[in-house]
């Protein structure tokens, strides 16, 4: 297919500045007219899809028919580089120890090397170090050591010296990281935790399980298992237990003591005999 590259040349034949765009299909340019001294539009027509930014970044358009017109503004790179998003790489809540974003800009940029570029605010958790990787457009942002409960939040920070290949600042602001930080697991309740429900009499006694409830620092109410089916044909001391889980995987348990009286009736005996 074809795709479309303009340059501009000063009166000695020396190159400003180069733009090219192009896409899955053809695209041609019609007329180009100057803005400024500085600055020209192209216009003309692509099929299918084209990415219309001469840059790194990327505005893909899609053909409503056969064909579709595009106007273009082309001139030498004035555009700050920005962030296009910091999303971290798992789900939250999390109770994980190490938690990686994933930083991507506009366009490749250069200053962005050290964990001093990013800025934390921790409501709640704490941090032990940010270890900065990969680039020069997508990154790898480590939070390590995390501990506590409560929301994590990222931004790059606004005096980190980041450029791009041309020299364009940093443009402050952009898509915020988050993830809440949850390591407490829920608190169970034994339900009715008496002797009027923990004590019941041997081989035909009926213990009517009262349950337990459970409740989440950030998930509120949470359900609870339990754990063991339980029978009432042999005396003795017993234990009944409940767990309960919240999203980060934190695990709680909590047990219920029973006992069953040595009431039973012997075999053979019973009204009218002895």
């Amino acid at each position: 297919s074809y795709d479309i590259l303009v340059q501009k040349l000063d009166r000695t034949g020396e190159l400003l500045w180069s733009s090219d765009f192009g896409g899955s299909g053809d695209q041609s340019a019609y007329a180009i007219a100057p803005i400024n001294s500085s600055h020209i539009v192209v216009t003309g027509y692509f099929e299918l899809i084209a990415d219309l930014d001469p840059g790194p970044a990327i505005d893909e358009r899609t053909s409503a028919g056969r064909t579709d017109m595009f106007f273009v503004l082309l001139g030498p790179d004035e555009r700050a580089p920005y962030v296009l998003s910091l999303d971290p790489e798992i789900a939250g809540p999390t109770s994980a120890y190490n938690v990686t974003f994933i930083l991507e800009f506009s366009e490749a940029v250069n200053g962005f090397d050290n964990g001093e570029d990013i800025d934390v605010v921790a409501d709640g958790p704490a941090y032990n170090a940010i270890v900065v990787s990969g680039g020069p457009r997508i990154y790898s942002v480590e939070v390590r050591g995390i501990t506590g409960d409560g929301l994590l939040r990222l931004n790059v920070a606004p005096n980190a010296g980041i450029q791009d290949v041309s020299g364009n600042g940093f443009a402050i602001g952009g898509p915020e990281g988050r993830i809440t930080i949850d390591n407490t697991p829920p608190e169970i309740t034994v339900l009715e935790d008496n002797d009027t429900a923990n004590v019941v009499n041997c081989d035909g006694g009926i213990f009517d399980d009262p349950g337990a409830t459970a409740v989440d620092n950030i998930d509120g109410a949470v359900d609870v298992v339990n754990l063991e089916d339980f029978s009432t044909v042999s005396p003795g001391s017993y234990s009944i237990g409940y767990v309960a889980t919240d999203s980060a995987q934190n695990t709680n348990f909590a047990f219920r003591d029973i006992v069953v009286l040595d009431n039973c009736v012997a075999e053979g005996e019973g009204e009218g005999e002895g």
